[in-house]
């Protein structure tokens, strides 16, 4: 039987990342895992219920390119020595954009536009936080 540690990686949306038809993601080993040869990356559209798309890497950053936009997704992450033990992520979830408007959803928040600040520039970026 070959050895899985569920919960060992930790996937996550690298800041500002979310584009019409992109994601960037970003891969952390927990302190545990060894000489991780490989990344699997699982993704599908959340109303897909059992078919998940993948593309592998060799880096703990990626892009996933070639996305619809407005469309929410989940993904999840695999690692694999050469030993042939298992790592895996949770599952995340997040929304393309479309436009202006940015959605992204994470296991643990939601990302939304504050309002301007009173000290806020006029033409500045807008700001997001999260409750």
């Amino acid at each position: 039987m070959i050895p899985f540690h569920p919960f060992s990686l930790a996937v996550a949306v690298s800041s500002g990342s979310i584009k019409r038809h992109e994601v960037g993601l970003t891969f952390t080993p927990s302190f545990d895992v060894k000489d991780v040869q490989e990344y699997i990356v699982l993704f599908k559209p959340l109303k897909m219920l059992k078919v998940w798309n993948f593309k592998r890497t060799k880096q703990t950053q990626f892009t996933l390119r070639s996305l619809n936009a407005l469309t929410e997704y989940s993904v999840m992450v695999l690692g694999y020595t050469a030993s042939n033990e298992t790592y895996g992520s949770q599952v995340l979830n997040f929304v393309t954009m479309e436009g202006t408007h940015i959605f992204e959803i994470t296991v643990t928040s939601i990302l939304y536009p504050l309002p301007p600040s009173k000290h806020s520039v006029s033409g500045s970026s807008s700001t997001f936080g999260c409750r």
